[in-house]
């Protein structure tokens, strides 16, 4: 934990109750020490997720189908803003140049959505990798905070609609 810094942590079960909607909403930043407290009192009975707490000012989905004939695939982005709730949606579609396999860099900056630069770029970039390894469409969940992007959760769709 010490590699962690210190702190403020959220702490949850890693069995399903974990990720239900109403554990989430509980959850309250810890410091180290109670962190490690709420452990070792389960006595080794139960087993724990400890994850660094962000102040997140966006949450979101990004979405791609897996590669076809070495065309770069459209990325779908949507984005809650945070603490309003506002929605923002981004599509990045592949450019005409190099024959759709090469995207220009203006696209990387766009105006209403919160994720620029650099981050949007490794964001669309490891979402159509996955498409690509497992051959069907991905999705990742990620956050936004201090204007770095953290991912929380990847895993393919079986259609891209869901």
């Amino acid at each position: 934990v010490a590699h962690l810094g210190e702190g403020p942590f959220w702490l949850r079960p890693s069995d399903e109750s974990g990720s239900k909607s109403n554990t989430l909403r509980a959850l309250k930043p810890l410091s180290r020490e109670q962190a490690l407290r709420a452990i070792f009192q389960a006595g080794g009975k139960k087993s724990f997720l400890l994850q660094r707490a962000l102040k997140v000012t966006a949450v979101g989905l990004c979405r791609s189908a897996p590669s076809t004939g070495g065309e770069l695939p459209e990325v779908f982005l949507r984005a809650t803003l945070l603490p309003r709730g506002e929605n923002r949606e981004l599509r990045l579609w592949p450019g005409a140049l190099f024959g759709g396999r090469v995207e220009g860099p203006w696209v990387y900056y766009p105006k209403e959505f919160p994720v620029r630069g650099f981050g949007l770029f490794e964001l669309a970039g490891l979402t159509r990798r996955l498409a690509s390894r497992w051959g069907a469409a991905a999705e990742v969940e990620w956050v936004l905070s201090d204007g770095k992007v953290f991912i929380l959760d990847r895993r393919p769709l079986r259609r891209i609609g869901t």
